[in-house]
Formats: structure tokens, C-alpha cells, sequence
């Protein structure tokens, strides 16, 4: 489940919730009230809107009728059908914005204000929103590009660029990082929210190119992890701390997943 901060709020599934069908329960930032009875975990999502992405595992063609029984297990319904109870009034209607990806290029700052309204403000932005409000950039006020001075307009170009640089740094060296090895054998060449890629480069890790973390959490695997950690720190202290935390980190967040 992903929010509208990009943020992956929750996960449903054998990993993570484990194996059992059960109910579960999205909630908005501002929802407050007690887990209703029949539900096994509450997800607070940071913004009004949020994406759900289902994925159902297929080993082989064979499995195929497990796979659609499994999708028609599938339901989502308001807690008050949940519940058996009468629905609440209907929201108020929004009046979204046209976009299409040409429109947003040409007024990106203007489809960032207008989103804003619905990305509740939290202590991590609240500086980057300043320097935006800066620029004229605020939550639901009508933004014009053109109104600003040359030197904004240079500098918001500026700061665009040096954005997208680091995104397009960010999917291979994560890839790197969690496995290892260099990000051509694991799959991803380029940025995973990118559409086009070379063949081959799906940004998905195959099963084989195992995570460090995996690794390390395994008993039976672990004194991989651990050599790892000894040729990092034969090169330099600097690396073998990075490596070690590395490690840790990924192995917390491995075993997490693994026995909730």
C-alpha cells in the first residue's frame, strides 16, 4: 500500500501478515477511533488518497486455478459494509485538475500546489515547503511559472535537475546495496519508476541474487555476511562501518518481516 507521499505504508501478505485469509482495515491521517472487532490490523495512511497493488504468485501454468480462487478472495468494501451499518453522507466532490504528462511538464509547480492540499504537512517537509512557499508554491493557490523573477525561474530549473540526478542514482545503487553486487546482474539498469529500459532490465531482483540481509539472517548462511564484513573493513574502516550497519539494518528489517 502506497500513500500519496510515495510512502509504502503496509504490506498484506504471507511475509509479512502471514499465510491466513483475514480483514484489514485503511485509514486516512485523520481517522481516530478503536480496531472494530473482526479486524486484524489497522494501516494509517499519511494522505487521503493512497494506491493498493495486488500481486498474486504464480509458479507455473498448472497453478493457475489456485491463483484465481486466490483473486476472487479479493473484497474491498467501506467499514460501514463491513460493519452492516448504514453508509455515511458522501464526501464532497472534487474537482481535479486535467493532467496529462504534457500538461504537467509545462506547469509541474502548478500541479504541485494543487496536490498539496491533500498531502497533510509533517515535521520531515516542513522545510522544504517553506522554500516553496518561497517560490509562490502553496497548498491549493494557483501557481504561474511565468510570473516568477529570472532568477527563480533559474534557480527552480536547477533544483529540478539536480532532483532527477539523484532519483536516477537511487534504484541501481539500492539494488547494489541490498544484494551486493553490481546493479547490471541484479536487473535494474535504470530507475524503477522509469517506463523504458534495456531488455533485461526489469528492476525486479531475481529470487537467486539473494538479499544481504537474507543472508545474514539465515544461521546457515550468515558467515557469508560476516566475510563480507571482514574484506570491507581489510579495505577501509570507513566501508567496513557502512557494511555493518548495512548489514544490521537489513537484517532487522528482514527477521521483521519474516515472524510478524
Amino acid at each position: 500500500m502506497i500513500d500519496g507521499n510515495t510512502y509504502n505504508y503496509g504490506y498484506i501478505g504471507s511475509r509479512a501478515t502471514g499465510p491466513e485469509a483475514g480483514d484489514y482495515m485503511v485509514v486516512g491521517p485523520d481517522w481516530k477511533g478503536e480496531k472494530p472487532a473482526g479486524i486484524k490490523k489497522v494501516f494509517t495512511s499519511t494522505t487521503p488518497f493512497a494506491l493498493t497493488v495486488y500481486r498474486t504468485q504464480l509458479f507455473n501454468p498448472a497453478d493457475m486455478p489456485n491463483v484465481e480462487k486466490v483473486q476472487a478472495g479479493y473484497k474491498v468494501q467501506p467499514l460501514s459494509s463491513f460493519l452492516k451499518q448504514p453508509a455515511p453522507p458522501a464526501s464532497p466532490k472534487i474537482d481535479f485538475m486535467p493532467a496529462s504528462s504534457e500538461a504537467v511538464k509545462e506547469n509541474f509547480f502548478g500541479y504541485l500546489a494543487y496536490a498539496l492540499q491533500f498531502i497533510p504537512p509533517s515535521p520531515e517537509d516542513k522545510e522544504v515547503r517553506a522554500k516553496l512557499a518561497k517560490l509562490g508554491v502553496e497548498p491549493g493557490k494557483p501557481f504561474e511559472f511565468k510570473n516568477l523573477s529570472p532568477e527563480q525561474k533559474a534557480a527552480a530549473i536547477e533544483g529540478m535537475k539536480a532532483g532527477e540526478g539523484k532519483v536516477k542514482l537511487w534504484s541501481p545503487t539500492r539494488a547494489a546495496l541490498l544484494t551486493g553486487r553490481n546493479h547490471h546482474s541484479v536487473a535494474t539498469g535504470v530507475v524503477v519508476d522509469q517506463t523504458t529500459g534495456y531488455p533485461g532490465y526489469n528492476s525486479v531482483i531475481p529470487r537467486d541474487a539473494v538479499a544481504i540481509g537474507e543472508i545474514a539472517a539465515n544461521p546457515a548462511t550468515n558467515c557469508r555476511a560476516s566475510f563480507y564484513a571482514r574484506t570491507c573493513s581489510n579495505r577501509s574502516n570507513a566501508r567496513f562501518t557502512l557494511c555493518g550497519v548495512l548489514i544490521a539494518r537489513l537484517v532487522g528489517l528482514y527477521s521483521t518481516s519474516t515472524s510478524s
